[in-house]
């Protein structure tokens, strides 16, 4: 396992979801990132190497669907979950490799066109 210390929460979210079928894998990488962010809060960056290499590995291969599952799963629940913080998610960025910054570029474009679209929205 590439993050160690997140081995209790995932153990613990699969006995969660264990009779409640298919594993919800946005779900998952959801609670990967909460643990990130929260990690990173703490201090505590020591497995954020082998996460981002793992993630860069992954990404190397050519699977849309794990590419979306990276890009949407972890990757913009990081910077939501940051932007909540005073540090924001600007700190993960130096440590992606250059595939997940592309990816992670493509959450930042996709994100500020929906904000642009609501702005412009007119209230009904």
């Amino acid at each position: 396992m590439a993050v160690p210390g997140f081995r209790v929460t995932w153990e613990k979210f699969l006995e969660e979801r264990e009779a409640a079928g298919p594993l919800p894998w946005y779900v998952a990488m959801s609670e990967l990132a909460h643990y990130s962010v929260d990690n990173y809060a703490n201090g505590t960056t020591e497995e954020f190497a082998d996460l981002f290499v793992t993630i860069e590995s992954f990404l190397d291969s050519p699977n849309p669907e794990l590419e979306n599952l990276i890009a949407v799963g972890l990757f913009e629940d990081i910077q939501n979950i940051a932007s909540h913080r005073t540090f924001g998610a600007a700190p993960f960025r130096p440590r992606l490799g250059p595939r997940s910054l592309v990816v992670l570029d493509q959450v930042d474009a996709f994100a500020q066109r929906v904000a642009a679209a609501a702005a412009h929205q007119k209230p009904r």
